[in-house]
C-alpha cells in the first residue's frame, strides 16, 4: 500500500508539466526573454544616439560650408593641388597621391577618389572638398561604432566614442572639415586600430578591410606607412596564430 501511494505521488499526471527542482517556470522564461529583448534595444538605441551625439559637431561644421557654396570660393595651395586630383578622378589614370613639398607624389590616388563624390554633388566647387572630409570622418566614426560594437557591446561603444569625441576636441573645429591630406587620414587611422584589434581576436572578415582601409591611409599620407605596417602586420601574424592553434 506504501508503495502505491509513493508510485502515485511520485508519478505526474500526463498533462500536467514537470518543473525540475530550481529550474524556472515557463511564464518566468518568458518574461526573461523579454527583459532581454527589451535590454539589446535600449542599448542599441543607445548606442545610435551615442554616434549621433558624436557626428552632430561634423554636420554643425558643414553648416557654414553650405551656406558659401554659390560664392565662388577657389582653393589655394596644397588644397588646390588637391583639387586638381579630385577633378582628374573618372576622366584621367590615376597612379599617385597628392604632391608633397619634398618633390614627389604620395602613393595612391585614394584621398582623391574619397572626396570625389561629395565634391561632384557640390557642382564642383572647391568647398566640397570640405565637405568630402567631413564625410569621411564621419563614416570613420560610425565604423568604429560599429566595430566596438561587434567587439564588445554597449559598453565598448560608450568608451570608443568617448575617445573619439575627445580626440574631436583636441582637434578642434577647423581640423575635420580641412582635405588637406595628413589631416584627412587621422579618424580613417583611428578605424584602423579597431579593425587591426578585431583582427588580432580572430575576425577573418575584418581583414580585408583592415588592408583596404590601411592601404587608403598610406596612399593620403606615406607618414602613417609604419604604423599602418605594425598594425597590419602584428594583427595578422595575431590571427595566424589564432588559426594555428585552433587546428592543433
Amino acid at each position: 500500500m506504501v508503495a502505491a501511494l509513493a508510485a502515485k505521488v511520485a508519478r505526474p499526471e500526463a498533462d500536467d508539466p514537470v518543473v525540475l527542482p530550481g529550474s524556472p517556470s515557463r511564464p518566468q522564461r518568458s518574461r526573461e526573454r523579454k527583459l532581454l529583448r527589451w535590454s539589446t534595444r535600449l542599448e542599441r538605441v543607445g548606442a545610435v544616439a551615442l554616434v549621433v551625439v558624436v557626428v552632430l559637431p561634423l554636420v554643425v561644421a558643414s553648416y557654414p560650408l553650405l551656406q558659401a557654396l554659390d560664392e565662388g570660393h577657389r582653393t589655394m595651395g596644397d588644397t588646390a593641388l588637391l583639387e586638381l586630383g579630385v577633378r582628374r578622378v573618372g576622366s584621367d589614370p590615376l597612379l599617385l597621391g597628392p604632391y608633397s613639398r619634398f618633390g614627389w607624389n604620395h602613393l595612391g590616388p585614394a584621398p582623391f577618389v574619397a572626396l570625389a563624390p561629395v565634391y561632384w554633388l557640390t557642382g564642383g566647387d572647391g568647398l566640397g572638398l570640405g565637405l568630402g572630409a567631413l564625410a569621411v570622418n564621419a563614416a570613420s566614426v560610425v565604423g568604429i561604432a560599429v566595430l566596438a560594437w561587434r567587439r564588445g557591446g554597449a559598453t565598448l561603444v560608450v568608451w570608443a566614442l568617448v575617445l573619439v569625441a575627445l580626440l574631436l576636441r583636441l582637434l578642434g573645429p577647423e581640423l575635420p572639415r580641412d582635405p588637406w591630406n595628413p589631416h584627412l587620414a587621422i579618424l580613417p587611422l583611428a578605424l584602423l586600430v579597431l579593425l587591426a584589434w578585431s583582427v588580432a581576436c580572430g575576425s577573418r572578415w575584418s581583414l580585408p578591410v583592415a588592408v583596404a582601409v590601411g592601404s587608403a591611409v598610406v596612399q593620403t599620407h606615406l607618414g602613417f606607412g609604419p604604423v599602418v605596417g605594425v598594425l597590419l602586420v602584428g594583427s595578422s601574424v595575431l590571427l595566424l596564430t589564432r588559426r594555428r592553434r585552433a587546428l592543433l
